[in-house]
């Protein structure tokens, strides 16, 4: 709460001392953390592929994401992420917990969309891992969700935000999608 009374507090401070507006209409009704250069998480039923030559009994390929519009009205542009950071610490979390490591991925943009292969941890490191292991090939668990940064933002007219350029942080199993297009 503190941190959002912050940053409400800086977008209506004026820039310079000519400055004396409000910020544009379309920043305003964007949704709170769709600001550049600000984390936030956009839930995708993901395409998850449970048993597939070259998987793994720990593995799942997932389609993390895709430029569909999501519910919190953000279209996210595969194309632009930015994956070298993330490549250098390829996490992957249970619902976003940054307390709760659950494996690793690889992804990669092919055509229109982020894919990754998880490898989850080595059966009997992590119990966390182990049960979302299991939930996901069981077919339980169909939804990925990933952790990001915004870098640039454009607003539409239809109230949604494109997300042009972004930077992955996080990829997450969970149970509830915020875009219904990418399935487990």
């Amino acid at each position: 709460v503190r941190g959002h009374r912050l940053q409400q507090a800086i977008l209506r401070a004026p820039r310079s001392l000519s400055e004396r507006t409000r910020p544009p209409r379309w920043l305003r009704l964007a949704p709170p953390l769709m600001r550049e250069g600000e984390m936030r998480t956009a839930s995708l039923s993901s395409s998850i592929t449970k048993s597939a030559t070259g998987l793994g009994p720990r593995q799942i390929r997932v389609v993390a994401s895709t430029a569909t519009p999501d519910r919190v009205k953000d279209i996210m542009e595969p194309t632009g992420v930015d994956l070298k950071n993330y490549r250098a610490n390829p996490i992957v979390l249970a619902d976003h917990d940054r307390k709760s490591p659950i494996g690793k991925a690889f992804a990669q943009v092919v055509g229109n969309q982020l894919q990754a292969v998880i490898t989850f941890a080595p059966a009997g490191v992590s119990t966390k891992a182990d049960e979302y292991c299991g939930l996901a090939k069981a077919g339980i668990l169909s939804a990925v969700s990933v952790g990001f940064v915004p870098k640039e933002v454009e607003p539409l007219a239809s109230g949604y935000c494109r997300v042009k350029t972004w930077e992955l942080l996080e990829i997450s199993l969970c149970a509830i999608p915020a875009n219904a297009e990418t399935l487990i």
